[in-house]
């Protein structure tokens, strides 16, 4: 019992925090129209999803932390972010995917977190396409000219900015996941976090 309560308080603190992020860095993001703010804002979440998931070793919390911090979003801004709950619990949702295992592997947290990060990249076509009837065309000019603005690359095919942002997406979310696995791993072993036994009986899930 006591475990489970620590548990969830460190998922609760974890989840604050990233919610807190995307409220006021967010939002400031939001309001100056910054392009690809799901990347940036991936890379604040996804070493707290990885130290969650680390320390606690509790399948589903990713989707608990981003629970939290949805919660906290559309407390203080209302329905207006619903389509940035929708984006967190999303790319939470394909992290959580990866971290099935009682004891996952460093590679499910890299590509995991790659994959989440990369999402982010088409989110608008199912916020604003999909559901907020925009055409799909106009969407995907906008990506290609922010792509443009900000890698400052004059590219005449648009199918190769795309490959690029692709592989930029991609590489950040892998690398931020990799040094945040390796730092959390280091301090567990230091023994600054301490993390819950696992049973044999769930080494092999």
């Amino acid at each position: 019992m006591i475990v489970k309560t620590r548990t969830f308080i460190i998922l609760a603190l974890i989840g604050g925090i990233w919610g807190v992020i995307e409220l006021e860095f967010g939002t400031l993001l939001h309001s100056a129209h910054v392009p690809f703010i799901g990347l940036i804002m991936m890379c604040f979440a996804i070493p707290l999803l990885v130290a969650g998931r680390m320390v606690t070793r509790m399948r589903g919390s990713c989707l608990l932390s981003a629970l939290t911090a949805s919660f906290i979003k559309l407390l203080f801004i209302g329905g207006i972010a619903i389509f940035t709950v929708m984006g967190i619990m999303i790319q939470a949702a394909i992290l959580e995917g990866f971290l099935w295992k009682k004891s996952p592997a460093k590679a499910q947290y890299l590509f995991g977190s790659a994959l989440s990060v990369l999402y982010s990249l088409f989110h608008p076509f199912l916020t604003l396409g999909i559901l907020g009837g925009k055409d799909m065309t106009d969407i995907y000019l906008r990506i290609i000219q922010s792509g443009k603005d900000v890698l400052g690359l004059d590219i005449g095919f648009a199918g190769l900015l795309v490959i690029i942002l692709v592989g930029v997406h991609l590489s950040v979310g892998f690398s931020v996941a990799w040094i945040s696995y390796d730092l959390i791993a280091g301090l567990i072993t230091r023994g600054v976090f301490q993390v819950p036994s696992i049973a044999k009986s769930d080494t092999s899930d």
